[in-house]
C-alpha cells in the first residue's frame, strides 16, 4: 500500500522516493511514489526532466488497469499500478533525472522529479 508510511496526505504534491537512496550499478532501484492524487487518471514516467513522448519510459493507466512500456524503454522497467517505477540492472546511462506526470480525470497534470545516483 502507498500510505504504508503512516500519515494519509489529502492534498499536496506527489513526491518520489528512492530506494535505495544510491543503488550500485547492476541491481535494481525502486522509485516510489507518494502522495498520489484521489481521482488518479494515468501516471507516465519520462527519462530527464522534460514530457516529452520520446523520453517516455513507462506508462499506467489506471481505469484500464493496463502499464505498457514506451519509446524510451529498455526492456528494463516496470511500471507499477501505484505509480512505482522499477529499473532492474541499473547502469551508468540510467543515472540523472526521472520524471513523473501524473493526470486526474478532471484532466490536472502534476509533475515530480527524482534522481537516480549510483555508488
Amino acid at each position: 500500500s502507498l500510505w504504508n508510511c503512516g500519515r494519509h496526505p489529502t492534498s499536496g504534491q506527489p513526491t518520489i522516493e528512492s530506494v535505495p537512496p544510491r543503488v550500485a550499478e547492476g541491481s535494481s532501484v525502486l522509485l516510489v511514489v507518494h502522495n498520489l492524487p484521489e481521482n488518479l487518471q494515468a501516471i507516465f514516467w519520462y527519462k530527464g526532466m522534460t514530457v516529452l513522448k520520446n523520453h517516455e519510459v513507462g506508462q499506467h493507466i489506471v481505469g484500464k488497469n493496463s502499464s505498457k512500456p514506451d519509446p524510451a524503454h529498455s526492456g528494463r522497467e516496470t511500471v507499477y499500478n501505484n505509480g512505482s517505477l522499477l529499473l532492474h540492472n541499473v547502469t551508468r546511462n540510467d543515472t540523472g533525472f526521472y520524471t513523473l506526470l501524473t493526470l486526474t480525470t478532471d484532466l490536472t497534470a502534476e509533475v515530480a522529479h527524482v534522481q537516480l545516483q549510483l555508488d
